[in-house]
């Protein structure tokens, strides 16, 4: 089934092998808030692509709750699904115009 899972984090990826499995067990940001491109590669798949978060932190669940988390990873996807569905439609524009 054709699933995209969100994440986001920093650029540079954790410097040993042991803060690459903390990142990618316990500690990945919220979609829109690193620096992954998320906007751009949303904008080049299929619109109709189920989009899910898959963003454990044991950091941020501890500060914010489940329910609180939850909602700050909704939050992050609607952002970037919206500013993907943005370019899309200036593309696509943009593209009409030309023709």
């Amino acid at each position: 089934m054709p699933l995209l899972q969100l994440c986001d984090g920093p650029a540079e990826r954790p410097g040993s092998r042991e803060e690459l499995v903390i990142e990618s067990r316990s500690e990945r940001g919220v979609p829109g808030e690193g620096e992954f491109g998320l906007v751009a590669a949303v904008a080049a798949l299929p619109a109709s692509l189920p989009v899910s978060a898959e963003a454990p932190s044991d950091r941020r669940v501890a500060e914010l709750g489940e329910l609180g988390w939850a909602r700050l990873l909704k939050s992050g996807v609607d952002a970037v699904l919206t500013q993907a569905d943005s370019t899309q439609l200036g593309g696509n524009l943009d593209t009409a115009g030309a023709k």
